[in-house]
């Protein structure tokens, strides 16, 4: 039997806040200032041509260092709709499945607004497309930029978290997309 079912994703409200988080000072504050603010006073940024929402980041640095934790208390902070998701549950061996799955996740993201979608291990989604000759794969990235991209004025952050930011394409560090990258170090 052909199997042709849509990848559903399960939103739900954050288990905490930022003042759950202890330390990561630098880190919190990268997020209000380059997210959060952007998004409470969203009128005054266009009234004066600021840099408006951030509809993407990444948090980088080494193993087990919190950066989902800090990225959940954002979505806290926020009061936004939270997703957790990893990278492997978008991933798909058929043909096509992994964008279709990029796609229904945007959608969803889109259709639960406000919304923070964590996507843990980005670097496998959003991988250096120089570095390979599959075109697959190649196809993935360029279906993950046009998303990202698509979320321009919508009330959708995606929080992208690695240990390898030498690993994720150049595209993605462009602004529009993950623009704004946050390291995360031991405590």
């Amino acid at each position: 039997t052909t199997e042709n079912k849509e990848s559903s994703f399960d939103f739900r409200e954050p288990r905490h806040t930022f003042e759950d988080v202890a330390g990561m000072d630098y880190v919190k504050q990268q997020l209000r200032e380059k997210v959060e603010n952007p998004i409470r006073d969203r009128e005054t940024y266009e009234a004066y041509g600021l840099p408006g929402t951030v509809n993407g980041i990444i948090l980088f640095g080494p193993p087990r260092t919190g950066k989902t934790f800090v990225a959940e208390a954002f979505a806290g902070e926020t009061e936004f709709n939270f997703l957790k998701i990893n990278a492997t549950d978008i991933k798909n061996s058929k043909v096509g499945r992994s964008e279709e799955n990029l796609r229904n996740l945007i959608q969803q993201a889109k259709s639960y607004q406000p919304s923070v979608v964590l996507l843990n291990e980005v670097d496998v989604l959003a991988s250096d497309r120089t570095q390979t000759d599959q075109s697959y794969k190649k196809d993935l990235v360029g279906t993950f930029l046009d998303e990202i991209e698509g979320l321009s004025g919508e009330d959708v952050v995606v929080i992208g978290t690695t240990n390898f930011i030498d690993r994720v394409d150049s595209a993605f560090l462009q602004p529009g997309r993950f623009s704004n990258s946050i390291w995360v170090g031991l405590p």
